[in-house]
Formats: C-alpha cells, structure tokens, sequence
C-alpha cells in the first residue's frame, strides 16, 4: 500500500496544485507539507487530515487507508485565459467577466477548484521558470495573503512579468525575477495593478477555443 504522504504528493500533482498553495489552504507551513509528504505524518492532525482531502477530491477514507477504487474521477473544470505575461490581464475583465467568460476565446481544461477570482496566463517564451505554450492560473482575489517564496504576476508601472515574491513591509512588496542575475524590485502595494500569486500551470495541451 502507498504510503500517506506519497497518496497526498500525487494527488496534489496530478490536479495541479502548488505545494505551498495546498499548505497555505489547510494551515500547514511549506515545509511542514514537505516532511508530511516525505513521510513525516506525525506533525499533521485529524482536521487537517480532513482539509487535505476536501482540497484533494478524495473522500478521507480512500485518502486515509489507500482505498483507490473509492478515489472519485478528478472533475474537470474550464477557465478563461484572458491574455499572457506580456500583456497581462484583458483591460475589463475582472470588472465585467462572470461566468460565461464573454470577453475571451480561448479556455483551458484543468483539474483546479477555482472561482470567477482565477483566471489563466499564456506563457508566450520559455521564461527560465515556464514553458512556451503553458498556462499559468492566478489568484485574483484581492484578500489574498502572498507567501514568501511564492511566483506571482506582476503589473507595475512599467514592469508586466512574473516574478518571485520575496516580502511585504510598510507596505512595499520585495521583488524578485526568475534569472540568476535579477535586480531587486520594491514597489509599494497599493500602486501594484496586478499582483497576483501563481497558483497551478497547465500544458499547452489542454488549451483549446471556447
């Protein structure tokens, strides 16, 4: 039989999550998921248990014993790709959108929880971090608590791009870019446009017109 921790790690990838969005969804810390799925299981209780395996489309018992048959087929769901990492977000969409999507074209397939606050990013070169063709999917909730360490998509000023968030404090955000040599950039929060965290990237096969 698998083990906890390694049922946990593969459900987490095949639908797509981020290891620090699941710890941040059920309270643990990065690292504290890491030791979980490297089977460390002592430092998780029941209730958090429990999230994981709401978070994960699985029933707690099939999480639990192992039980695959009772793991439910992973939901497919569609979001709207409303432009690439260039351009940003489409001008109106998060004003206007709802669930129709009426302002894009093109849609990804994914196996991702989502709500009308995410939506999707084409990556149009490989970028050193990401592939040509993939989609990135962003948090565009505006209470979101960004955590260290975190991808996130950028619009400041001049600056369009995905970025690695370092820190927040007195109100301006530490910035940081994928290549070895990346300059610093620290803007002040509440002049950001867009600056929203990479949750989940999906390949380029699961693009296709709405």
């Amino acid at each position: 039989m698998q083990a906890l921790g390694k049922r946990v790690k593969q459900k987490r990838i095949q639908l797509g999550y981020q290891a620090k969005y699941v710890a941040k969804e059920v309270g643990l810390s990065p690292g504290g998921l890491s030791l979980f799925e490297n089977g460390h299981t002592s430092g998780v209780d029941f209730v958090t248990g429990v999230k994981l395996a709401k978070l994960l489309q699985i029933s707690p018992e099939a999480l639990a014993l192992g039980y695959e048959s009772n793991i439910p087929p992973a939901r497919t769901d569609t979001l709207a790709i409303i432009g690439c990492h260039h351009s940003g977000p489409e001008s109106l969409w998060l004003e206007l959108a709802v669930e129709e999507r009426p302002l894009t074209t093109e849609i990804v397939d994914c196996q991702f929880v989502h709500d009308q606050t995410h939506y999707g990013l084409r990556i149009t070169e490989n970028t050193g971090r990401y592939l040509e063709g993939e989609v990135a999917i962003l948090n565009a909730d505006p209470q979101q608590v960004l955590i260290s360490g975190n991808d996130v998509y950028v619009v400041y000023q001049t600056h369009r791009q995905l970025m690695h968030f370092l820190y927040e404090r007195g109100g301006k955000v530490h910035l940081i870019g994928f290549e070895k040599e990346s300059h610093l950039l620290v803007v002040n929060r509440n002049e950001c446009q867009y600056l929203h965290s990479v949750v989940a990237i999906v390949g380029s096969e699961s693009v296709r017109k709405r």
